[in-house]
């Protein structure tokens, strides 16, 4: 079992969502996550504590997300997610798709994308 201070953190650029995505619990973000030019599908995330930029995401910008991958098991059915740690909305010129591996990052560190 990786530790979760030990976790890989990933970059990605360009994503929106799918127009499922909804505020739920104490201000947490649930996504359907798409990339514009990738048609191979969806992926799940969760952002805690980010249900604020929910009425950009409801307008369909993309955006970049930092995130690293988890396993989410909700009424009995295991699926994977990403744990999405921060967003920043794209302008356009910043739109290009493409994932950067970081270094693992202590969990607990603040962090944010500028």
């Amino acid at each position: 079992m990786v530790q979760e201070t030990c976790r890989p953190f990933l970059r990605v650029s360009g994503v929106r969502d799918n127009g499922r995505g909804k505020v739920v619990g104490n201000n947490h973000l649930k996504l359907s996550l798409e990339q514009r030019e990738i048609q191979s599908g969806m992926f799940d995330g969760i952002a805690f504590q980010l249900g604020h930029h929910h009425p950009q995401v409801e307008q369909k910008q993309s955006f970049d997300i930092v995130c690293h991958v988890e396993e989410n098991t909700y009424n009995g059915r295991t699926s994977l997610q990403l744990n999405i740690k921060d967003l920043k909305f794209s302008t356009k010129k910043e739109l290009q798709n493409y994932v950067v591996f970081y270094h693992s990052i202590p969990f607990n560190l603040p962090f944010t994308l500028k």
